[in-house]
C-alpha cells in the first residue's frame, strides 16, 4: 500500500494494532475507491445532498429510453425484437399471422400497424415464442449480426442500417411505436413540474428519445417549452431561457431527422454539441435512463477525463433499474472520470426506475407546496378548464353543443303529442346518442333522462320510464353540490318516478319515492315549493289507492294550501278532486260535494274537457254509493255529452252542485 494515494487518516488507521473490523474496512475501501472512480450513492443520500447544497449549481438533464418505458414505449432491445420479427415474417418466412386472409400482396406500410397490434396481443403465447425463436436463429446466422447480442446498442443500429434501410419505413415504424404510448408517465409529468416551478434547479433537457412525452407533460400542466433538434437549424438552446428547453439529439418522431444507424448516430451536429457543452459547463449533469451510445453525448463526455472544466459540477448517473444494467464500456468510462465527480445513484430497497427517481426528487423539491400530488391534480384541472372553454365557445354554435340533446328530446315529446311516434323515437335516439358522449355535461344528461322518462310514460312503457327517471336522479347526484337547482331537480326526477310507479301499480315503492321527493325539497330554492306541492298531491293519491284516506288528507291539505296561495288553478283543480275522494271515503259528504263543485268550476275556467270528465265520473260514483242512482245516471250522461256539447261543462258543474 506504500504507493497508494489515500489520505493520511487511512494510513493512521492502518497502523492500529489488531485486526481491522470488517465494517471499518468496507468504509475505508469505499472511500479509497471513491477517489479512484464512480461512487455508488443511495437515492436518499442524493436527496440529502441536494437539500443541503441548494440550487447553487443547477442541473442539466440528459434522458434516454429508460425514461419512457413505463409509458409503453419499448427500450432499444424491444424495438430490435419487433424489427427482427417483422422482417423475418415478411421477408423470409412469408407469413402474416396477423391476417386471416393472405391473398393480398405483402407491403411494409399496409402490414406494419396490423403487425404491431398482433405483436402486443400475442407476445408470450406459445405460438409467438416459436416464431420469436425462429427469427432469432435467422438473425444470428445473418451477416453482419454474427456474435452481436440483441440487447447491445450495436444490434439496434445495425438493424436500421441493414434491414429497415428505407428511411420512410423506419420513420413510420418508430412513429407507430411512439404513438402507442399509453400517455404521459410519472417520470415525464414530475420532470415537467420541476422545469415549470423550479427553473433554478435546471431548465434544459437533452434527450436521445424520439417521443414528445416531455412536451406533452408540460402542455398537460398548462406550460410549454422550446423544442430543438427537429431539423437542421441555426437556433441553439439558451443558457438563460424564459421557458424550459427540450433538445432532441437524435431527432423527433414527428420531424424529418431521425438518427438510428451507427453512421447516423456517430454524426455530430456541431451546433447541438456546442449547446450541450455550454450547458454542462455551467451545471451538474443528471443522466436518467440513458445507456450510453457512440453518439454526440459520449463523444463529448469522453473529453472530461482530460479536461475537467468540461462540467462545472458533478455527474449523477441513474441507471435503468440497477447498477448491473450499466454497459461495461460505460462503467469503465465513468471510473476514468475525474475523481469524486461521478455518482451512480441507486436504491438498495428496490429497482430504481425513472418514475421512482423523479417522484422522490419532485417531492423533495416541492414538499412545502404539496409535492408531486399537485402535478397529478394539474392534469384534471387544466383539462377541465380547457373543456369548459370549448363548451363555452360552442354555445354560439348550438347544433354542436351538447345542449342539442335537450332540444331533440323536447322535440321528440312534441312529435309524440302530435301522433308521429316514428319521428319522435328518431329524435329521442339522437338525443340519447349525444347524452352518451363521455364529455356531455352531467346536468344535460340528467335533464335528457328526465325527458326520456316522460316520453316512455306517455307511451305507458313504465319499465323504461322508471329506468330513465332513476338514471336522471343518479345523474343529478353526480353534479356539484353547489349547483343551485340540484336538489330541486333530483326531487323532480324522484317525483316523476313515484308517479310512474303509481301508474304501474307499484304502490309501496311509489309511496317511498314520493316521500323521498318531498324530503329532497328541504332546501328552499326557487321552484322547490311547487315540486313539494305536486309531490304531496301524488302522495295523497297513493295513500288513497292504498286505502288510507285519513293519511291522505295531510299531504293533500298541504298541496291545496300551496296551490291556493300561488294561484295555480290546475294544481288546485286536481287536488280538490282528490280531497273530495278522501272526504267521501271518510263519510264527510258535505266537504266532498264542496270540493267536487270547486274542482268542476276550475276545470270549466281552464276549459279542460278531460278534467271535467274526471270530476263527473267521480261524482257519479259518489251518487251511486249513496243510492242516488238517478243523479248518478244523469252525471254519466253529462260526462258522455262532453264529447258533443261544449255547454255540457256548465251543466255538469251545476249538476254536481245540485247533488
Amino acid at each position: 500500500m506504500a504507493g497508494c494515494s489515500c489520505s493520511g487518516r487511512y494510513h493512521r488507521r492502518s497502523r492500529l494494532s489488531g485486526a481491522v473490523p470488517a465494517r471499518t474496512l468496507r468504509v475505508w475501501l469505499r472511500g479509497w475507491l471513491t477517489d479512484m472512480g464512480a461512487q455508488i450513492r443511495s437515492l436518499d443520500s442524493f436527496i440529502r445532498r441536494l437539500q443541503a447544497e441548494g440550487a447553487e449549481t443547477p442541473f442539466t438533464w440528459l434522458i434516454g429510453a429508460g425514461m419512457s418505458v413505463t409509458a409503453g414505449i419499448p427500450l432499444a432491445r424491444g424495438v430490435s425484437e419487433r424489427i427482427v420479427m417483422f422482417e423475418y415474417l415478411l421477408s423470409v418466412a412469408g407469413k402474416r399471422p396477423w391476417r386471416t386472409e393472405t391473398t393480398s400482396p405483402i407491403t411494409y406500410r399496409a402490414d406494419l400497424l396490423d403487425f404491431l397490434d398482433w405483436y402486443e396481443e400475442e407476445n408470450g403465447s406459445e405460438r409467438f415464442s416459436l416464431l420469436a425463436a425462429e427469427a432469432a436463429e435467422w438473425l444470428g446466422a445473418t451477416e453482419p449480426f454474427l456474435g452481436v447480442k440483441p440487447d447491445e446498442p450495436k444490434c439496434y443500429q445495425l438493424l436500421f442500417q441493414h434491414l429497415l434501410q428505407d428511411s420512410t419505413i423506419h420513420h413510420k415504424f418508430l412513429s407507430a411505436l411512439v404513438r402507442r404510448a399509453r400517455g404521459v408517465n410519472l417520470a415525464h409529468l414530475g420532470l415537467a413540474g420541476i422545469l415549470r416551478d423550479y427553473p433554478e434547479w435546471g431548465h434544459t433537457v437533452f434527450t436521445t428519445n424520439f417521443d414528445d412525452l416531455l412536451l406533452k407533460s408540460l402542455l398537460t400542466i398548462n406550460h410549454t417549452a422550446r423544442v430543438f433538434g427537429d431539423m437542421q437549424s441555426e437556433d441553439r438552446p439558451s443558457l438563460r431561457p424564459s421557458y424550459p428547453q427540450v433538445v432532441h439529439l437524435h431527432g423527433r418522431h414527428t420531424g424529418y431527422r431521425l438518427l438510428n444507424s451507427r453512421e447516423q448516430v456517430a454524426l455530430v451536429d456541431p451546433g447541438l454539441q456546442e449547446g450541450f457543452k455550454r450547458h454542462i459547463a455551467d451545471s451538474h449533469l443528471v443522466v436518467l435512463g440513458y445507456s450510453g451510445w457512440d453518439d454526440l453525448v459520449m463523444t463529448t463526455l469522453a473529453e472530461w477525463p482530460s479536461r475537467q472544466t468540461l462540467i462545472r459540477g458533478n455527474v449523477f448517473w441513474i441507471p435503468f433499474r440497477s447498477e448491473a444494467t450499466i454497459l461495461p464500456e460505460v462503467r469503465q468510462f465513468l471510473d476514468q472520470c475525474p475523481p469524486g465527480r461521478v455518482s451512480i445513484v441507486t436504491d438498495e430497497s428496490r429497482n430504481l426506475d425513472a418514475d421512482q427517481f423523479v417522484l422522490r426528487l419532485s417531492d423533495a423539491l416541492s414538499r412545502d407546496s404539496g409535492g408531486f400530488a399537485r402535478y397529478r391534480s394539474s392534469i384534471i384541472q387544466h383539462a377541465q378548464e380547457q373543456h369548459r372553454f370549448v363548451l363555452g365557445q360552442l354555445k354560439l354554435h348550438v347544433g354542436y353543443h351538447p345542449s342539442e340533446a335537450l332540444i331533440l328530446a323536447s322535440r321528440a315529446l312534441d312529435a309524440l303529442a302530435g301522433g308521429d311516434e316514428a319521428c319522435a323515437r328518431g329524435r329521442l335516439d339522437a338525443a340519447l346518442a349525444i347524452a352518451r358522449e363521455s364529455d356531455c355535461p352531467i346536468e344535460i344528461v340528467a335533464r335528457v333522462k328526465l325527458l326520456v322518462g316522460k316520453f316512455f310514460m306517455h307511451l305507458r312503457e313504465y319499465e323504461a320510464a322508471n329506468q330513465a327517471f332513476r338514471e336522471s336522479e343518479s345523474a343529478w347526484a353526480g353534479t356539484p353540490a353547489t349547483a343551485p337547482d340540484r336538489e330541486q331537480a333530483r326531487a323532480q326526477a324522484v317525483k316523476h318516478l313515484a308517479e310512474c310507479l303509481f301508474l304501474s301499480g307499484e304502490l309501496e315503492e311509489a309511496e317511498i319515492a314520493a316521500k323521498r321527493a318531498i324530503s329532497r325539497c328541504r332546501y328552499k330554492v326557487h321552484g322547490s315549493e311547487e315540486v313539494t306541492a305536486y309531490a304531496n298531491k301524488l302522495l295523497g293519491d297513493i295513500l288513497l289507492r292504498r286505502g288510507n284516506a285519513l293519511g291522505a288528507r295531510g299531504p293533500l291539505r298541504q298541496a291545496r294550501n300551496y296551490f291556493e296561495g300561488s294561484e295555480d288553478e290546475y294544481g288546485l283543480a286536481i287536488t280538490c278532486r282528490s280531497f273530495a275522494e278522501a272526504a267521501f271515503r271518510l263519510g264527510d259528504f258535505e266537504v266532498a260535494a264542496v270540493e267536487l263543485k270547486q274542482s268542476a268550476a276550475l276545470w270549466r275556467q281552464l276549459g279542460s274537457t278531460v278534467g271535467m270528465s274526471g270530476v263527473l265520473l267521480l261524482s257519479s260514483q259518489f251518487a251511486h254509493a249513496i243510492n242516488e242512482n238517478g243523479w248518478a245516471a244523469r252525471l254519466l250522461e253529462m260526462r258522455a255529452g262532453l264529447h258533443v256539447s261544449p255547454s255540457a261543462e256548465v251543466d255538469g258543474a251545476q249538476c254536481i252542485g245540485d247533488v
